[in-house]
């Protein structure tokens, strides 16, 4: 090898190498190139899903007409009862959706109203034709929404203390008698259950942050410092929310299906750490069919699976969560023998990484784009299934998926193994399916249960309540700040999860909790938003909540 001063650039002698040389040479230069091209598509994959999600939107909707490969049969999903499964393959027509006469206002019906008529006075009352007398034939009703924005008042409880004159005068001491009063949220402070519920509602379920709060308050008229409000929620989090958060933790234990996953929190003032280290803050709930939901968020400073661990202690069944390998400690001991736990995979994240892959791909990739539209139309069987059997009870979803849904499964494991030859090593398509290959085992193991889902969407729907809100707020200032938003948060989303309204919720127990025995169950179960003794303008007047499957 020579170095050419004026061009400065190598230049390789080839006709003093020998045949051996060469060859070496040749196969050095080819596998340089084919790692440059395969860098090269890497970073075209980049920029074109970059410009889709610029361009086109994030969403990942398969849209009519995107995918015509003829894979499986439309009969299959509109089949009767009981009738078999066809082995043609042809395409799936998309769902027509009919919007519902009536619903659009519906909800009108349910609020206060104030109606005003206009009538005509007896005088004008006359026919101007005629003279005769009018007649009420209809009426036109035209509906306006009156919305009162939110007032502030003062409430002082003037606690009287009795004394009795006769022993003012004639004995040594005196009886003194207070009047009975409900204690303070908080003891010396001005804090009530209405305006810790109203900042609650503002930061963690509007996501706005405490100085956007403190500039809607003086708009109010009352003077409120960022952090005073902060000082309140860590009070209330630790003294009232959080014996609730602990029960409800010991409930959601005590099922055997939970669903589980995380997101980066940044924690400023964390002892031994420095402010841009990432912390972690983790989600579990109950399964996503369970008619009392449960969810729960925890912080920590780590992404360990011992934190998982940790926190489902005690726990027996199935829990869904994504690929995360650090799941898979949930399954064994310290010792490494096995536990009473089943992992389920996400087939949500499989489906997500062939749409992926699709919107990386060049059009002149016709191969790679057949492949990658063929993953996402068994996924998207797999979940137009599902989505048939939504109303099922769960022994006869699970008669469904074994009839049914697990012959595509079968085909699509057999497709994946066959395909993954063929795919460009380190592309899309090869990590869409390499996916699928790893996560087999966990993949299959919704058709165990009828009561399982297909994804773990529901997690992440409730994640991201927190994500949403980190966006405005960004991060935490203290451990003791993050606790207490964790356990906010828990309280929040269980609630809305159970289809209360969760400022009156918040504002309903922490009416009820100062002078209860937190530490009381029988007293925390009249707290609890599937309760008998929630009052109904603490419930949502649709009661819904949203469904599980994607578009």
């Amino acid at each position: 090898m020579e170095k050419d001063t004026k061009t400065k650039t190598k230049t390789v002698d080839l006709a003093s190498m020998s045949r051996e040389e060469l060859e070496n040479y040749a196969m050095e230069k080819s596998l340089e190139s084919e790692a440059l091209a395969a860098k090269v598509r890497h970073y075209e994959e980049i920029i074109r899903i970059a410009n889709s999600r610029k361009y086109k939107g994030s969403s990942e909707k398969t849209h009519p007409g995107q995918i015509d490969l003829g894979l499986f049969n439309e009969a299959e999903l509109i089949a009767e009862e009981g009738q078999a499964e066809e082995s043609a393959i042809k395409q799936i027509a998309p769902r027509k959706r009919t919007k519902a006469k009536g619903k659009k206002t519906a909800w009108i019906d349910t609020l206060p109203a104030e109606v005003i008529d206009y009538t005509l006075t007896e005088e004008e009352q006359a026919c101007p034709a005629c003279g005769g007398p009018l007649h009420d034939m209809s009426k036109d009703v035209h509906c306006e929404i009156g919305i009162i924005p939110a007032q502030a008042k003062v409430t002082k409880h003037v606690t009287h203390i009795y004394a009795c004159r006769n022993c003012e005068k004639n004995a040594e001491s005196v009886p003194i008698i207070k009047a009975a009063a409900p204690p303070a949220l908080i003891k010396g402070s001005s804090a009530s259950a209405s305006a810790v519920a109203f900042i609650i509602h503002g930061k963690y379920v509007m996501a706005s942050p405490l100085y956007r709060l403190e500039h809607d308050l003086k708009r109010l008229g009352i003077s409120l410092s960022r952090q005073t409000m902060s000082n309140w929620l860590i009070r209330v989090s630790q003294d009232y929310l959080r014996p609730l958060y602990d029960f409800l933790h010991e409930l959601l234990t005590a099922r055997d299906i939970a669903q589980m996953d995380e997101t980066t929190l940044e924690v400023i003032k964390e002892a031994g750490r420095a402010a841009c280290q990432t912390s972690y803050m983790w989600l579990y709930r109950t399964g996503e069919f369970d008619e009392e939901p449960i969810i729960l968020f925890d912080y920590e400073q780590s992404r360990s699976g011992n934190c998982a661990t940790a926190f489902m202690e005690g726990f027996s069944g199935y829990f869904i969560c994504d690929g995360y390998t650090g799941y898979n400690k949930l399954t064994k001991d310290e010792d490494g023998k096995p536990l009473p736990r089943i992992r389920v995979g996400c087939w949500f994240h499989s489906r997500r990484l062939y749409d992926k892959a699709l919107r990386g791909l060049n059009k002149v990739e016709t191969k790679a784009i057949t492949y990658s539209e063929k993953g996402l139309e068994y996924c998207n069987k797999l979940f137009m299934l599902e989505r048939k059997w939504k109303d099922l009870a769960p022994d006869k979803r699970l008669e469904k998926r074994k009839e049914i849904a697990l012959p595509v499964v079968n085909e699509y494991f057999e497709w994946v193994k066959k395909t993954a030859s063929f795919a460009i090593h380190g592309s899309l398509l090869s990590k869409a399916l390499e996916y699928s290959i790893s996560q087999e085992e966990y993949l299959r193991n919704y058709l165990l249960d009828g009561r399982l889902p297909i994804s773990n969407n529901a997690s992440e729907r409730s994640i991201r309540s927190f994500v949403i809100g980190r966006v405005n707020w960004m991060f935490a200032f203290s451990p003791n700040g993050a606790d207490a938003s964790a356990v906010i948060y828990s309280i929040v989303e269980t609630a809305k999860a159970n289809n209360l309204d969760p400022r009156a919720y918040i504002e309903h127990i922490l009416t009820k909790m100062p002078g209860m025995d937190l530490s009381d169950k029988a007293a925390l179960r009249t707290l609890l938003p599937w309760s008998g003794s929630i009052p109904d303008n603490a419930k949502s007047p649709t009661g819904k909540t949203a469904g599980h499957l994607p578009p």
